[in-house]
């Protein structure tokens, strides 16, 4: 209700911005106007206070009073039902708030009773909502309770058990359906039929949390056409041993959606992203005993899976067959798919890789007995980085066929761990691997890299160069004393530079400071030399060569009558070398 805001109001009346009325003064100003704004707020304001008491509007002139009395009388007078269905008994009409101990009442033994269903409020303006034993609940006298929802609504205030006995599952998804964040507090919820996902929820599990699967082809979570801003937090969820149990089968599981945390164990698969899950979170997953933890079929682009766990192995209850994760191509693309770190072991087969632009980064491998990772027909782009192959099991740590562009970055595989690191035949096109050098304690056997081009190694480092005399080798005062070296795979890139002043040695002239590990495989090799202008030497053409055993480079001045001959020492000078040869 507001105050009157007429344009004759009298401003200020009770206080700064607080106006009223003022009387007309004949012949001089009118009566403050009235509005119909005015009038209707101060109408609804008194009236709904008497609906809300649940009476009738009338003539009554005490009719407001009563109204105030009765609801002061009605907040005062709460009441306290053992169970839902003691409030829907409920005929007294003169209390407007309820707690409501417990869903079935303190008397039902449970494994994990929650201490209070909830408080519930009555809207005595509803009429007509009908009772959907989660939310809203109906007396005998038609009077509507609500439940008031403080932040997430627990399945148990819905009617779940989570007794590990009775089934669970229209309770749970009544919940789902009526409220956005579910909670799921700790005792076994027993399912039968899949749970819906739709937009928009939050369901999060807590520590020791349960859903255990009734029956035989379940999945416990899905979503129809699509499931939104959707999340699910903590799930831990058992198949117990039925066959063809699924963990989610998802549809358009995306835009700000995920699973966080999930533990699955003993069943058939666990994710399936069917299609459209682009971008969609799956971080820290648990997976003991389940044959295809994950399930890519088609465009589910950029796709995220953050430290998986996967352990089908026979001690973690499975049979060491399946694979740990699986990208198709199919009918549509799954572009972009990523793995990061975690482990996987006890498959066929670690990741079986049919897709587009995959990359798998920092991911262990142990126990997989066709290969750790595996890519065909399909697979383009692929970028393998990182990851470790380890325990003596395994034909291969990768295999391909028929893949293109393949990219396989410093794997690591212990001596023996596997037949070889390598398979990859002839029906792939342009792969490329990149190992550290070669390490006996590690990637043997290497198998086959026929049809693998290796990207060289490259190596860098800077040093000191310094000239000296072969007779006398002296000293000198350098204001240019620089060069750098690299290596990739077997050819060296080097440049020279140095100046300097008082020279105090004598003979021929000795570039000296070459590392030993970039020395060339033979001595007297010829590189290009740059001389600049000043330095003194006589005749059309200079050249350096590697002398001794290639630590040393000699300065070389070619005649025009094609003799060589090393230059002398001079007291100051300036040269630049740079060139290119083989170690």
């Amino acid at each position: 209700m507001r105050r009157i805001a007429t344009a004759n109001r009298s401003v200020d009346m009770f206080g700064a911005g607080k106006d009223g009325f003022r009387s007309s003064v004949p012949g001089v100003s009118d009566a403050t106007y009235l509005s119909a704004s005015w009038m209707n707020s101060v109408q609804e304001s008194i009236l709904r206070v008497i609906e809300n008491a649940g009476m009738v509007p009338n003539d009554d002139y005490e009719q407001l009073n009563k109204a105030l009395i009765s609801m002061t009388n009605q907040t005062i007078n709460n009441r306290v039902f053992d169970s839902i269905d003691l409030l829907r008994a409920n005929t007294n009409r003169d209390f407007l708030n309820c707690d409501v101990t417990s869903y079935y009442g303190t008397t039902i033994p449970l494994v994990a009773p929650p201490p209070n269903q909830g408080k519930y409020y009555k809207k005595v303006s509803d009429k007509t909502s009908i009772d959907n034993g989660c939310d809203c609940i109906v007396d005998l006298v038609g009077q509507r309770w609500y439940l008031q929802k403080q932040g997430r609504v627990s399945v148990t205030q819905a009617g779940a058990w989570l007794d590990g006995a009775h089934i669970d599952t229209v309770a749970i998804q009544k919940c789902i359906n009526l409220c956005r964040s579910i909670w799921i507090p700790d005792g076994v919820a027993m399912i039968d039929q899949d749970l819906v996902v739709p937009d928009n929820v939050r369901i999060e599990f807590s520590e020791n949390a349960i859903f255990r699967a009734a029956k035989d082809g379940l999945t416990f979570f899905r979503s129809d056409s699509h499931a939104y801003f959707s999340s699910i937090h903590n799930p831990r969820l058992d198949g117990a041993g039925h066959i063809k149990v699924v963990g989610f089968d998802m549809i358009n599981f995306r835009l700000n959606s995920g699973i966080f945390n999930a533990f699955l164990m003993l069943m058939d698969t666990g994710f399936v992203g069917r299609e459209g899950c682009f971008g969609t979170l799956i971080d820290n997953p648990t997976m003991y005993g389940v044959k295809f933890p994950i399930v890519f079929i088609r465009n589910n682009s950029s796709t995220i899976i953050n430290n998986p766990n996967f352990d089908n192995s026979v001690v973690a209850g499975g049979d060491g067959k399946g694979a740990g994760i699986t990208i198709q191509y199919g009918a549509g693309s799954n572009l972009g798919a990523r793995v990061n770190g975690g482990y996987i072991q006890g498959f066929d087969l670690g990741i079986d890789d049919g897709a587009i632009g995959t990359i798998i980064s920092e991911t262990y491998f142990e126990a997989c007995t066709l290969a750790d990772i595996t890519a065909n027909t399909t697979a383009i782009g692929g970028k393998y980085l990182n990851c470790g192959h380890w325990g003596h099991i395994g034909a291969a740590a990768y295999r391909f066929r028929n893949t293109d562009s393949m990219t396989i970055w410093n794997p690591t595989m212990g001596s023996g761990a596997r037949t070889v690191l390598y398979d990859i035949d002839g029906t792939n096109t342009n792969c490329v691997e990149y190992r550290p050098d070669s390490n006996s304690n590690f990637n043997q056997p290497l198998g086959n890299t026929d049809f693998i081009k290796s990207i060289a190694t490259q190596s860098k480092l800077r040093f000191s160069p310094t000239a000296a005399g072969s007779v006398t080798v002296g000293d000198a005062t350098y204001t240019v004393q620089t060069a750098v070296v690299t290596k990739t795979g077997s050819s060296v890139s080097f440049q020279l530079s140095l100046t300097w002043v008082g020279h105090t040695g004598s003979g021929a002239l000795i570039i000296k400071g070459m590392p030993s590990q970039f020395l060339p495989n033979l001595s007297n090799q010829k590189v290009r030399l740059s001389v600049s202008p000043g330095f003194p030497f006589t005749g059309p053409i200079v050249n350096a060569v590697f002398i001794g055993s290639g630590t040393d480079i000699g300065v070389r001045q070619i005649s025009t009558a094609g003799s060589e001959s090393l230059l002398s020492l001079p007291a100051s000078g300036s040269i630049d070398i740079y060139g290119v040869y083989s170690t």
